[in-house]
Order: C-alpha cells, then sequence, then structure tokens
C-alpha cells in the first residue's frame, strides 16, 4: 500500500516537473533571428505577453503537494508508542495487548492457544525490550 502511494506521489511530482520545464522552455526569449544566403532577419516580438500560464500553474499544483506529501510521509514525526510497539514481534504485540488488559500468563496461554513457556519466553522479550522487569512497570510504560 505504501510502496503505491510513494509510486502515485513520484509520478505526480515527475508530471509536474515536466510541466513546469516545458512552460518554461515556451517562454524564451521572444527573439528570433532567420539567415539567408542574402540577409539575415531579426524578429522581436514585442507583444505583451500577460498571459496566464497555465502549465506552469498546472506544475506546480502537482509537484509541490507531492513532494510535502512525500517529505512528511518520509521525514514525519511518529508516535513514540507506535514505534515501542513496532519494534515487538506480532506474537509479542498480541502478548503485551493482553497483559494490558490483566491476563496471567494462563490465560494469554488459553488465549492464543500456546504453551505457559511461551508466553514466559514472549513476556521476558518483551521486558527486555521495553526495559522494565515488572508488569506494572511496563502497563504504566505503554499507557
Amino acid at each position: 500500500m505504501h510502496l503505491k502511494i510513494n509510486k502515485l506521489l513520484l509520478a505526480l511530482a515527475i508530471i509536474g516537473a515536466i510541466c513546469i520545464c516545458y512552460s518554461l522552455i515556451q517562454q524564451k526569449d521572444r527573439i528570433s533571428s532567420f539567415n539567408t544566403k542574402q540577409a539575415e532577419i531579426i524578429v522581436i516580438d514585442l507583444k505583451d505577453h500577460n498571459e496566464i500560464n497555465y502549465l506552469l500553474i498546472l506544475g506546480m499544483f502537482l509537484l509541490l503537494p507531492s513532494l510535502v506529501i512525500f517529505m512528511v510521509r518520509y521525514f514525519g514525526v511518529s508516535n513514540t508508542k507506535i514505534n515501542d510497539k513496532t519494534s515487538l514481534t506480532q506474537k509479542e504485540s498480541e502478548v503485551l495487548i493482553l497483559i494490558e488488559r490483566g491476563y496471567s500468563n494462563k490465560d494469554i496461554s488459553n488465549e492464543l492457544s500456546i504453551s505457559v513457556s511461551t508466553v514466559k519466553t514472549h513476556v521476558n522479550n518483551i521486558f527486555k525490550k521495553k526495559k522494565v522487569t515488572k508488569r506494572v512497570e511496563l502497563i504504566q510504560n505503554c499507557s
């Protein structure tokens, strides 16, 4: 899902950049010269060119928001609680949720259909990752 969004943002940014470049190329100097064997003709376009450059506006509209969204997604500040839970394995996260609900090791064992010794292993791993030694500390740390 994130990969598809990143690809979409990249595509919009590229299209926006192309629109901007093309519109700037179209705005080159309005002085043209033509050489023939007998003469050189210089044409200077003196018309007032105050028309709105819609291609430039479209390019900016596509490029800037996609870059801002990408930067926020890439460099965004994440919630530390979410970060803490993502460092746990899937099973450890499930065990942590049940610990937060007040389940005992035996209750967790029954709920997840795993042995009590496996629950203890997960609990010890959670304690190490969260740098706590008791369930009370763990619950206070997570809330």
